[in-house]
């Protein structure tokens, strides 16, 4: 494993903390999305579930989004 995988797996730690933290979910229990694009964007953890996920502090309207799409 080279230097950058490890930096996206510590990235990935991160959102998944952050997910946990507001939802009770982490990226593993969700529909896929495009982590590491936003990573590779230069997106903070919290910058990437906004944009991919929406609003974690809205536990409704964002457990709509990931049910309903």
């Amino acid at each position: 494993m080279d230097n950058e995988d490890t930096k996206f797996e510590e990235w990935m730690k991160a959102v998944d903390d952050v997910l946990e933290n507001k939802v009770g979910l982490n990226s593993d229990d969700m529909r896929d999305r495009e982590w590491l694009s936003a990573y590779e964007a230069g997106e903070t953890p919290e910058q990437a579930i906004q944009e991919l996920c929406g609003n974690p502090d809205n536990v409704v309207s964002f457990m709509e989004r990931e049910l309903y799409g």
